[in-house]
């Protein structure tokens, strides 16, 4: 959860404009048997599912591991249902940066992005671009503590750190 489970739960509270987290409920797994405690550096979770209810009604769930044999490369998706359609992202043959965006509507199928795409290149554009224009500080990182909060709860260290405090 704390490698690409990051990108997930990120990627997921970003693409709902970050509403507040309700409820948390989550099973972490380390070589195929439930985690009874924490994870420490010692034993962490190589396997994690999480379900996460917001604020507005809507339901998120996430799935991740180092362990799931999908075939020979990794398989990351992630799939958004709405009233008035769905839409999803994958990667290409266990790619990590080529993915391909669609969108569905009832029978309808669209295709939002295709790969290769140079997303890469332009948000380092879009970065610098910044820099260059002043900017120092983007309060939307601010949003990152939100999803610190999250994994955190996924992974059963809110009640550690709330007894810290």
């Amino acid at each position: 959860m704390v490698d690409i489970g990051t990108h997930l739960v990120d990627l997921a509270l970003w693409t709902l404009e970050f509403p507040a987290v309700r409820e948390v409920a989550s099973r972490l797994y380390a070589h195929g048997r439930p985690l009874s405690s924490v994870p420490t550096p010692e034993i962490f979770e190589d396997r994690a599912e999480a379900q996460i209810v917001l604020e507005t009604g809507a339901v998120i769930r996430i799935a991740c591991s180092w362990r799931t044999a999908p075939g020979d490369a990794p398989v990351i998706n992630a799939v958004f249902h709405g009233s008035a359609g769905s839409a999803a992202f994958h990667n290409l043959k266990g790619s990590f940066i080529d993915f391909v965006g669609e969108r569905y509507e009832s029978d309808r199928w669209e295709l939002l992005s295709g790969s290769p795409d140079a997303w890469g290149g332009r948000a380092l554009v879009s970065w610098a671009s910044r820099l260059a224009a002043g900017d120092r500080y983007d309060c939307a990182a601010e949003r990152l503590i939100d999803v610190a909060e999250t994994l955190d709860a996924i992974r059963g260290l809110e009640t550690q750190l709330k007894a810290i405090a």
